[in-house]
């Protein structure tokens, strides 16, 4: 019997299962994201052995936390290339094996190497967001549309406070809960606890997406796609779809007409500027969060507030609650009032402000002039 036409092949639908798997994949990310950032400077100092003021401690942490995501950007077009040739659903298991393997190869370093390995190995196997992102939008409809993706910005945003949450309270669990951990494994590795159950999340998400989603890409087009490949070197339509704009080729406004091994084809002007500015906001949110942890993890001598990787998850998801309350009230409110640029303008004045405060907020440290803050960073140490 022939093979029907693509055009004529069973859609996949959306259900709760699918949407729980697209979603799991996206807090992964934010999660992996921010866990480490309560105690890196601890992790980095403890292998170099030396003091967590020393300089060499914020470098390395810097590199550290940013090989995840530079691996993650390097792989993202060969997880795009690889989904258009053996389909999504593979590459969607492959990437969350890896985030069950990657965290606890981290837990169980003992020296820097061993943690760059197991950071760089899992931004390796998270490039592969864009594949998530392509196979939620294969998935919904005009109906469906905004409940997807809205999903995956309510991941996101989860991630933010699970993430610091999870690496500030559960490591050194000899010291918190000696009764349990004191004189066992997590004795010895005690950064293995909070990467230990992100792992297990992980697995758990690996199970029911190997069960439950069904593949969206027809085998017929992935043929097509290998050829394109080896004779015509065009780019993969996975980055294609996830890269240009709107899920509805009727609604982008984008000329469906161009070759679509172009560059123009594939990434329109409007996207490449909205790529460009989304790198640098999250670049600079990204360093400002860095910042805010190792100003208030330094001691008090060189003015830091002096606190523990837990009172520093604290601190982080306040803020991450606050990310999600402004995301549920205030800009939704803004962006009728006022429209999507001017909401975006006011966004960035507001954050570039608290931004440049950065130096005073060290004063706060100290007694003379801090107000108490110094006393209540002395009670959460």
């Amino acid at each position: 019997m022939a093979a029907q036409p693509p055009h004529l092949e069973a859609k996949p639908r959306l259900n709760a299962k699918t949407l729980f798997v697209v979603g799991a994949i996206n807090l992964i990310d934010s999660i992996n994201m921010n866990m480490l950032l309560p105690y890196v400077d601890k992790m980095v100092s403890a292998y170099l052995d030396v003091s967590p003021q020393s300089p060499e401690v914020a470098t390395t942490a810097a590199l550290l936390i940013g090989v995840y995501s530079l691996l993650e950007v390097i792989v993202s077009p060969f997880w795009g290339m690889l989904a258009d040739m053996i389909g999504r659903r593979p590459c969607l298991l492959i990437g969350l094996a890896g985030s069950v393997i990657a965290p606890i190869l981290l837990g169980f370093s003992k020296n820097i190497i061993m943690a760059f390995a197991a950071r760089a190995l899992d931004g390796f196997f998270c490039g592969n967001m864009v594949v998530t992102k392509t196979y939620l939008g294969e998935l919904v409809d005009e109906k469906s549309e905004a409940r997807g993706f809205s999903l995956l910005a309510f991941c996101f945003s989860l991630g933010l406070i699970l993430g610091p949450a999870m690496g500030g309270q559960l490591v050194y669990p000899a010291s918190w809960a000696p009764n349990i951990f004191a004189e066992t494994i997590f004795d010895e590795y005690p950064f293995l606890l909070p990467n230990l159950i992100f792992a297990i999340f992980a697995a758990i998400s690996w199970c029911i997406a190997a069960f439950c989603i069904e593949e969206t890409l027809p085998k017929s087009q992935r043929c097509k796609c290998r050829k394109v490949f080896r004779r015509q070197g065009t780019r993969p339509q996975t980055l294609q779809r996830a890269m240009s704009g709107p899920m509805h080729e009727k609604d982008s406004g984008v000329d469906t007409s161009a070759d679509p091994g172009s560059a123009r084809g594939c990434y329109p002007l409007p996207t490449i500027q909205v790529i460009i500015m989304y790198c640098g906001l999250t670049g600079r949110v990204m360093a400002q969060d860095q910042l805010m942890a190792w100003l208030v993890s330094y001691d008090r001598s060189v003015g830091g507030f002096e606190l523990s990787p837990r009172a520093i998850s604290i601190i982080q998801n306040v803020g991450a609650a606050g990310v999600m309350l402004s995301q549920m009230t205030l800009y939704p409110v803004l962006t009728k009032k006022i429209g999507f640029l001017n909401t975006l303008v006011v966004g960035f004045v507001l954050s570039s402000l608290a931004y440049g405060l950065f130096p005073l907020y060290g004063l706060l440290a100290n007694p003379e002039y801090g107000f108490g803050a110094a006393a209540i960073g002395e009670r959460w140490s």
